[in-house]
């Protein structure tokens, strides 16, 4: 998780369909429910820690039809992961090319920032190409920069920043439908929209459970892992908004200025403007923000690397005796840290496009991580009432409740995300994601049952060795 990168990337979507009030009571409110899905997701974590997360619970937890939950739980999973890599990788372009252009009035080709969409890909996977002990130093060093690069930009920031804003704009300033650039006509959709930006942020939290078979002790240290990582992200991401919208310097600017409606960018550079009288120092600034992506988008191929081995583990994958080899040499999974940057590099080609086609992208990692999160909760709450055995976190006579509220909460943000963000609708504006998720899903079932060469013959469902709860209690 990176709260760096989610409000960088998406807080124009936040300012453009709400304003600073809704996003300064939409994050609090998004946190709120998001606690349930964390909690369900540690308790799970914790009696199952798996590298496959997600897809090894829906298995464990299904009852009869438990592969099948697992099959489409899994390529939910990989669609949602692969699309985050693609989003990161889109921010830090959109970083580069409003830099260039700010600074030096060169208006990147959508082919020159494809070509550096591949090369950064390219990078971060030889970065993920090392030794477990290389990329455990290297996760460490992530986890200090997200927090020194929230701390740098909440005192820097208003340092620099000679005028600020009062509260009462912060808190009690929502844009209208007619100062929405997004063609909606109603307050109620608009703020709806408007949580895109807090929920992107908050994706994510699945990585613990996917490195958990290189961690010790997983049963406790994978569940204390998630919450830690929400409750800092929580945090850390409010005061950083706090901090951005009060320096705003000319409101009307932000999505007009010369960053061209990269809202995050603008603030930083219209501040660092009006103290110095020029923005170059702003550009320079957003190397904080840069790194953080960075190392943000190394994480995150490092989760996906291993999701998609343990699924070639169990014959998931095309060609899975091939995915599933571990390296000799560093004793991890290089070639699936290959295959997520390959992934992802074609997940990056509508960028070919505009940004704009890429956009999608966001509201389709988030989407598809919240029903990869959802169908193992529903599992426990149902089939598998029988199956799990707690570990030892375990949320005792709540876990129904919070588990039920945690589906409630994806239930609505899915179907939040498949409605149209821009109106008139046309093929530049279509929201896709709805497609992509229906893709998904009568695709998976399809290639489950087709008969002979079907996913039920031959996908090996996860087994899990039930001997570790006996282990936690003796430790």
């Amino acid at each position: 998780m990176s709260t760096t990168t989610g409000i960088v990337g998406t807080l124009s979507a936040g300012w453009n369909y709400g304003g600073p009030a809704c996003i300064m009571y939409g994050w609090p409110l998004v946190c709120f429910f998001t606690t349930f899905i964390g909690l369900s997701m540690a308790e799970i974590t914790s009696g199952l820690p798996c590298a496959g997360g997600p897809y090894f619970w829906s298995a464990w937890l299904g009852g009869k039809r438990g592969p099948l939950y697992s099959w489409i739980t899994a390529w939910f999973n990989i669609l949602a992961q692969v699309a985050t890599l693609a989003s990161v990788t889109s921010e830090l372009m959109a970083i580069i090319s409003t830099s260039v252009s700010l600074h030096y009035g060169i208006v990147l080709s959508q082919g020159h920032l494809y070509a550096m969409f591949v090369g950064t890909m390219v990078c971060v996977g030889l970065m993920n190409s090392g030794s477990t002990r290389v990329l455990l130093r290297t996760i460490s060093f992530s986890l200090f920069w997200q927090v020194l690069a929230t701390v740098v930009m909440v005192l820097v920031l208003p340092t620099v920043a000679p005028w600020h804003q009062s509260a009462s704009f912060v808190w009690k300033t929502s844009f209208g439908v007619d100062q929405s650039t997004s063609g909606i006509t109603s307050k109620g959709y608009l703020y709806m929209q408007s949580l895109l930006l807090p929920q992107y942020a908050m994706i994510g939290y699945d990585a613990c459970a996917h490195m958990s078979e290189e961690t010790t002790n997983a049963g406790r240290s994978a569940p204390r892992a998630i919450l830690l990582s929400l409750f800092a992200s929580y945090f850390a991401g409010y005061i950083l908004l706090i901090g951005m919208l009060f320096c705003v310097q000319d409101p009307s600017n932000v999505m007009t200025g010369s960053a061209g409606g990269f809202a995050s960018f603008q603030i930083v550079y219209d501040a660092f403007t009006a103290r110095f009288g020029n923005g170059s120092a702003g550009i320079l600034f957003m190397l904080v923000p840069t790194i953080a992506l960075l190392l943000c988008l190394f994480s995150f191929v490092t989760s996906s690397s291993r999701l998609l081995y343990s699924f070639a583990r169990n014959q998931g994958l095309p060609f899975s005796k091939f995915w599933s080899k571990i390296d000799s040499v560093t004793h991890t999974p290089r070639r699936t840290v290959w295959l997520a940057t390959c992934l992802a590099i074609v997940m990056g080609l509508p960028l070919l496009q505009s940004f704009t086609a890429l956009a999608a992208v966001t509201t389709l990692c988030t989407g598809g991580s919240m029903i990869a999160y959802g169908i193992p909760i529903a599992c426990k709450l149902t089939v598998g009432r029988g199956a799990f055995v707690p570990g030892s976190f375990h949320l005792g006579r709540w876990s129904d409740a919070i588990g039920t509220i945690a589906l409630i909460w994806i239930a609505f943000s899915v179907a939040n995300f498949m409605l149209p963000s821009v109106y008139p609708i046309t093929l530049e504006t279509f929201n896709f994601t709805p497609v992509a998720v229906i893709c998904i899903l009568i695709g998976s079932v399809i290639t489950w049952y087709l008969p002979g060469r079907g996913a039920c013959y031959y996908f090996q469902a996860p087994k899990f060795k039930r001997p570790l709860r006996s282990r936690t209690v003796q430790r």
